[in-house]
């Protein structure tokens, strides 16, 4: 049994009640029901049950990044079906299936799962939602992708959770010119992943290095490689004052790794999926924690209500290495729950109608999780602030905040 702790935390962040769903409680209605004063239900609920399925990585580049984000909307669905569910009536099932992060792949168990999914509460690679990004239009399936390029923020059926790759990598590279670590003027070298994820977040570090007379030396690479130092050559060889990074977790560990061990003290600045404080247990965690910053658009675990979700995780999970994506999984089925009840307000829990009431929420307000998000304009960045962070074994978590609370790119 949980405690009165936990629920009482979690209602100050998304328990939204009958106040705000307008439902009855523990309806009965037979599921597709549309009788006056009934939620219009279907595909992806049986019962009182809802289904939201995760198609993710388990065993490709993003693994640790897929199994800790899992844990965190686990996590939040079970604190929420503890407290009522969706509408005071609906318990939420994740079903978390892996496309190992191959883009056939993915169409396949998209098409093996949509049939009996309400919405999609994860969905890992920019190419992968991409492809399947027409069918999911076609059947009305809300995804909720770790993407945010702009043709994918572009659709209807999607909510991204974090800014934009290119407004991602723009605030990077903005705190290292108001820091001085880069300086007008300048070469700065970028490593980015090819396809949809590395391509946008090279035109954000284009767009900003146009605005600032600062050279970039590019280099692409698959989100496969496992060793940067021919690109990380290629940036120092051309006396880069920094190093960017749209790429993986274990490929910023490689760039760290390479730059120590020439002896460089150059900055490295990581779009969001590249961070995770379980590279503190690699050799090139000395060399991250003095030289690495990134971008968090969820709270750290240092204190507050950070502190609190991370000692909930934690019993959740004993034994379980936690990194910041654990709470951007909590704040994903946090944001999903907002849309579901909204849903359930408007009187249809169909997929139609989840997707409406995506359409039609405007800005979601989670502030002990992170910045607002903004879906009121499709295509856009749903935040330009986040806070800009750096790894430090000695917090909590292992993400250390080193911005004064939340930084907007200007």
């Amino acid at each position: 049994m949980r405690s009165k702790t936990i629920l009482v935390g979690v209602a100050g962040v998304a328990v939204l009640g009958m106040a705000l769903a307008g439902c009855s409680s523990k309806s009965t209605e037979t599921p597709g029901a549309a009788a006056d004063g009934a939620v219009k239900t279907g595909q992806g609920i049986s019962g009182t049950t809802i289904t939201l399925t995760a198609e993710v990585d388990l065993n490709g580049p993003f693994k640790v990044n897929s199994e800790d984000e899992s844990r965190g909307y686990k996590l939040y669905w079970e604190e929420q079906n503890a407290a009522g569910g969706v509408c005071e009536t609906y318990d939420v099932k994740i079903n978390v299936v892996s496309h190992d992060y191959d883009v056939q792949k993915a169409v396949t168990v998209f098409n093996q799962t949509s049939p009996e999914t309400l919405a999609y509460q994860d969905f890992v690679g920019g190419s992968h939602t991409a492809a399947v990004l027409e069918e999911a239009e076609a059947n009305n399936l809300l995804l909720s992708p770790s993407s945010t390029t702009h043709t994918v923020l572009a659709s209807p059926v999607v909510t991204g959770t974090w800014a934009a790759y290119d407004v991602d990598l723009r605030i990077v590279f903005q705190w290292l010119l108001e820091q001085g670590e880069v300086a007008e003027g300048d070469t700065v070298g970028v490593i980015y992943n090819e396809g949809d994820y590395g391509q946008a977040a090279l035109e954000g570090a284009q767009e900003f290095a146009e605005a600032h007379d600062i050279t970039l030396v590019e280099a692409q690479v698959k989100a496969t490689d496992s060793d940067m130092t021919a690109a990380v050559q290629s940036a120092t060889s051309a006396d880069a004052s920094a190093v960017l990074l749209a790429g993986t977790p274990p490929q910023l560990a490689s760039v760290a790794t390479i730059l120590e061990g020439a002896g460089s003290d150059i900055a490295i600045g990581g779009s969001n999926p590249t961070i995770s404080s379980s590279l503190l247990g690699t050799p090139a965690a000395d060399y991250l924690a003095e030289h690495f910053v990134g971008v968090s658009y969820v709270t750290t675990y240092e204190e507050g209500y950070g502190k609190d979700l991370f000692d909930r995780l934690t019993e959740a999970n004993p034994g379980a290495t936690l990194t910041s994506q654990a709470a951007i999984g909590y704040q994903k089925g946090a944001i999903m729950h907002k849309i579901l009840e909204a849903a359930c307000a408007a009187g249809d829990l169909t997929p139609a109608g989840v997707v409406e009431a995506r359409a039609n929420i405007g800005i979601v307000s989670l502030p002990d999780l992170g910045p607002d998000m903004d879906y009121s304009k499709l295509g856009e960045s749903p935040t330009k602030s986040g806070y800009v962070v750096t790894l430090d074994g000695a917090v909590t978590g292992g993400l250390k905040v080193v911005s004064d609370g939340l930084y907007e790119l200007k």
